[in-house]
């Protein structure tokens, strides 16, 4: 589910932003998934944390939406420092 959610955005992000090819939009598709989805399982475990976890799953899902956009971008530009800079 997650990869389907959260996936087809972060795989568009990784081909049009950071001119990839989708492989680590697919790859940080389970992370954001799995990520969102944990304040609610806590608050399965802990049935007192219900309100809190309510809070918690909108700050961790923007937080998702957030890095899904700015981490490809950063990515790109440093794997074209790298490119020029570092050499092996």
């Amino acid at each position: 589910m997650s990869l389907f959610f959260t996936g087809f955005f972060l795989i568009l992000s990784d081909i049009f932003l950071a001119k990839g090819n989708g492989t680590a939009g697919i790859a940080a598709s389970s992370t954001a998934g799995a990520a969102a989805a944990t304040p609610m399982l806590i608050a399965q475990l802990y049935p007192e944390l219900k309100e809190q976890a309510k809070y918690a799953t909108v700050l961790v899902s923007t937080c998702v939406v957030i890095t899904a956009f700015i981490v490809p971008i950063l990515t790109s530009y440093y794997a074209k420092w790298a490119k020029i800079h570092i050499r092996r």
